[in-house]
């Protein structure tokens, strides 16, 4: 019931900053209805005073002093203004405001959840002891600390700060369940307290354990996911007796897929609506996607719907994207990441094939492609495998990885789909396509007995190996590719 001492000032202090507060809120603009921010005075007088407004008065009225000013008790320290005292509990009700920072941290990205999860525990374990520490001392000195309560007469050779600390030292051992013994409840009154904030105690413990498991659980399960998949895909390469360097192949894809998935375009997106998923993969996608040729004046429907169409796919540097001589399902984009294009050098083709037959045979009979390949590199906004795709030819090329791969995959099902939609920019992208072929042809020397390697499947080399006699001549597939864009 004193108002002269330091504590007391801080006190006083720290209403002066929840007045202002309020002051504050009758000029701070809202959002009505979580969509329109609203900036007109009377509205948010009107939505403050119909709200929170009340809560934060309470916060902040001088019960207490009020109670003792009609008491006539206004600065004794007799039991009846110390009855009085416990008004201030209701000063509580300005917890709210935390319980506001907790939601807007618990949802920022920039904040760490761990530590947030940490900190926040702390402070309700902080609140819960605090309570507690108060509630003890308060009997205690309302009994005048007596042989009865659990402090004693000696709390009489103590500071203000040294009894604080008592108090909040039996509350905090209390809330550990260690019990030393050094304090104890001593009267009715005390032990009712004790049982109250024991009880107390199971529900906050139990939500901090629950809490911070939550956070364990989560990290586990990612990683016993991954360590599932790992255990599978060893067991799987060792039945079907992979060699190690595909099996290596395999984890560090599973290993790539494994860190991208959170953050994959499907991943993130699929909570958005279409409009603005559209929006996105038209900032991420766009532009490698309309400086290609082959997407040369088509209309920005179809852009849109190509890119709603595609999954998006990662490769490790090494990883082989298209082989030759493959049929093609799916288009790809390259859309980050380098990639190089192997391709027969038609020119040490032409001079293996001008040599008699008994230098084929010193190869065993076979062509050697691999020894005579032209490489060039892909950079973002090149498509892969287009001619093939459309044509449903046997892949040229053989495209492999030189660092991480992003590319966009569109299948064919999705593309025809696409097609029976658009039909104009589906035409024009046939008609870019038949003159990039038409530009094939002007590049390529004439005298030329091997197109494409791999075209026929060699069961012992796979693709890539192919018999000199079985190739056609280039011209033969060129013109066949064109018969069959002019068709389509």
């Amino acid at each position: 019931g004193t108002f002269n001492d330091a504590a007391s000032a801080i006190e006083w202090g720290l209403n002066l900053v929840f007045w202002v507060d309020i002051i504050v809120n009758f000029n701070l603009a809202f959002y009505r209805n979580n969509e329109v921010m609203v900036y007109d005075r009377y509205d948010i007088f009107i939505h403050y005073v119909s709200g929170m407004f009340w809560v934060d008065l309470v916060g902040v009225f001088p019960f207490e002093t009020v109670a003792l000013m009609l008491a006539g008790d206004l600065g004794n320290s007799n039991k009846e203004a110390l009855l009085f005292s416990l008004l201030r509990l209701i000063r509580f009700v300005r917890l709210h405001r935390m319980k506001k920072l907790s939601d807007v941290l618990q949802y920022n990205a920039r904040v760490s959840l761990v530590w947030f999860t940490l900190i926040r525990n702390f402070a309700s374990v902080l609140c819960s002891t605090h309570l507690a520490a108060c509630s003890m001392y308060f009997l205690a000195r309302y009994n005048d600390f007596d042989e009865n309560t659990w402090l004693g007469p000696a709390v009489e050779n103590m500071s203000g700060l040294e009894r604080y600390v008592t108090a909040l030292y039996w509350a905090i051992v209390t809330f550990c369940t260690v019990g030393y013994g050094d304090f104890a409840p001593a009267n009715s009154a005390e032990m009712i307290v004790g049982i109250f904030f024991m009880l107390l105690n199971i529900v906050v413990a139990a939500w901090i354990i629950g809490s911070i498991t939550l956070l364990v659980v989560k990290g586990d399960e990612k990683t016993g996911e991954y360590r599932d998949n790992l255990e599978t895909l060893h067991q799987y390469s060792e039945m079907h007796s992979f060699d190690k360097h595909l099996t290596d192949s395999l984890k560090a894809q599973l290993r790539l897929e494994h860190h991208n998935r959170e953050i994959a375009d499907e991943q993130v997106l699929k909570n958005f609506p279409s409009a603005v998923r559209r929006k996105v993969l038209r900032t991420l996608y766009l532009k490698p996607l309309v400086k290609t040729q082959l997407m040369k004046g088509v209309r920005q429907q179809f852009v849109d719907a190509f890119l709603a169409s595609c999954k998006v796919e990662i490769f490790n540097p090494g990883e082989v994207i298209v082989d030759r001589g493959s049929i093609l399902s799916d288009l790809f984009l390259l859309v980050g990441g380098l990639a190089e294009v192997c391709s027969p050098d038609f020119g040490a083709a032409t001079g293996a094939a001008d040599d008699d037959t008994s230098s084929v045979e010193r190869r065993g009979s076979e062509y050697d492609v691999d020894e005579h390949l032209n490489h060039r590199q892909l950079e973002a906004g090149d498509f892969i495998g287009e001619i093939g795709f459309f044509t449903e030819s046997p892949q040229v090329d053989s495209v492999a990885c030189l660092t991480v791969c992003k590319t966009l995959t569109i299948s064919q099902s999705a593309y025809k789909l696409l097609a029976q939609d658009h039909p104009s920019s589906v035409g024009k992208i046939l008609k870019n396509l038949f003159e990039k072929v038409s530009d094939m042809q002007l590049n390529i020397p004439k005298p030329l007995s091997v197109l494409r390697a791999g075209s026929t499947f060699d069961m012992e080399q796979g693709y890539g190996s192919l018999s000199a006699h079985a190739v056609p001549d280039i011209y033969e597939e060129i013109e066949r590719r064109k018969d069959a864009l002019t068709a389509i």
